[in-house]
């Protein structure tokens, strides 16, 4: 009776997500078996509420990054706009600080598809299929967004390795 009761008040504190205690499981019989069942289940239910919480926290951060990294092209798109109502008559400069604005605009399209993306993430919508791809495609992808200022650094990007690996 006294090891059921002690199962009982370690599962409840397991409900309530303290998995610091454990159910005996070094004895013999099949009650012994189910301990060390229910032990394996709560640290495999504690792992996972730990991969949760650093999720959530992951996402936290990230949404404050984007927002912050939000104010920065919203900031240059206000600039840029009094500029050009300052100076509508100057062509150089209406076409010089429209591409400026295009550019900062990009920037927070960008920006907020990868807020959507980290939402949908978030709420389940969004569902994963595993399928081969190629390494040297995603580097390339990858190195894309570099290029323009590896250009304007008189600097090149090099990848190396086998350009059939695949990931998986």
């Amino acid at each position: 009776q006294r090891i059921m009761e002690e199962a009982i008040f370690s599962v409840r504190r397991y409900i309530e997500g303290d998995f610091s205690c454990r159910l005996p499981d070094n004895g013999a019989g099949s009650l012994y078996v189910l301990f060390d069942s229910v032990n394996r289940l709560s640290t495999a239910l504690q792992s996972r509420n730990e991969s949760l919480r650093h999720a959530k926290e992951f996402l936290k951060d990230t949404v404050s990054d984007i927002s912050h990294q939000l104010k920065t092209p919203l900031a240059a798109l206000r600039l840029y706009m009094d500029i050009l109502s300052g100076e509508p008559d100057n062509p150089e400069t209406v076409r010089r600080f429209t591409a400026r604005s295009m550019q900062s605009v990009s920037r927070m399209e960008s920006l907020i598809q990868t807020l959507l993306k980290l939402m949908r993430l978030d709420t389940g919508n969004v569902a994963f299929q595993l399928r081969p791809h190629s390494v040297k495609e995603l580097m390339e992808e990858a190195a894309q967004d570099l290029l323009v200022r590896a250009v304007q650094e008189q600097k090149q990007l090099l990848i190396e390795g086998d350009p059939h690996e695949m990931l998986i």
